[in-house]
């Protein structure tokens, strides 16, 4: 149960933190080379994507030593994940450039995720949170992506393919505002570097 959860959101909230200061942590490479600012967080993304692909693969040799293997629905997988660096990469982008020109953005995001970590069932159980926490659960993003990774790690069962199409609808929203903002003012952060 804690795993099934675990892995995606720090994932999620690795990719986040790290993409929001992408662009001040690589000025130089800016100033130097004439980089499209919008790739450059999408490192951050690969190697995240890597590190989840280790660790999802020991917590599969895991499940099938135990005989708890998701079976059919696992090739549900790449897509929840996609969806859901999809989101990060948004956030992070849009931090990224909220950062350049507010330089605690960045510190902002780490207390805002521990929060959102918190609010969200990843080390408990959802049947123990408080009336007003439960009704709120399906406004959180974080919670469609991570109930969807319960649902084939622990239910063995497909995803709520509701709360997916929400989260597609957010993530891409979410990407395409940060990309319009980037291209808006990225003469601006490049002056601001």
């Amino acid at each position: 149960y804690l795993v099934s959860g675990l892995l995606p959101w720090m994932a999620f909230a690795n990719t986040v933190t790290r993409s929001a200061s992408v662009f001040l942590d690589k000025r130089h490479l800016i100033a130097k080379i004439p980089l499209t600012l919008a790739y450059l967080p999408l490192y951050v993304v690969l190697s995240e994507t890597i590190a989840f692909a280790l660790s999802l693969t020991l917590f599969l040799v895991f499940l099938a030593g135990i005989g708890g293997w998701p079976g059919q629905w696992l090739l549900l997988l790449p897509l929840i994940f996609v969806l859901q660096q999809i989101f990060a990469f948004g956030l992070g982008l849009l931090f990224g450039v909220l950062n350049v020109f507010l330089r605690d953005i960045k510190e902002l995001v780490g207390i805002a995720l521990t929060f959102w970590f918190w609010l969200t069932p990843i080390v408990w159980v959802p049947d123990i949170a408080p009336p007003w926490l439960r009704a709120g659960e399906h406004l959180n993003p974080a919670y469609w992506f991570v109930a969807a990774y319960r649902e084939l790690f622990v239910q063995l069962r497909p995803p709520d393919f509701v709360a997916l199409s929400w989260l597609t609808v957010l993530a891409h929203g979410t990407l395409l505002l940060s990309w319009w903002l980037l291209k808006r003012l990225e003469k601006d952060v490049r002056d601001f570097l």
